[in-house]
């Protein structure tokens, strides 16, 4: 199964914004999506690109 994922997202409205701000070279993967009784949880990988992974 595959997910395709778009979002725009500013600093105080997602944590994850800021690794992007620091990082600018920063990547994402999407781990997992987690469906819950109430909420859905996604779980990322993130790394700076000239890391291993």
């Amino acid at each position: 199964m595959a997910i395709e994922a778009t979002f725009t997202a500013t600093e105080g409205e997602f944590p994850l914004a800021a690794v992007f701000s620091e990082f600018l070279t920063a990547e994402i993967e999407l781990d997992r999506v987690v469906p819950t009784d109430e909420v859905v949880v996604v779980v990322f990988r993130v790394w700076r690109s000239n890391s291993h992974r």
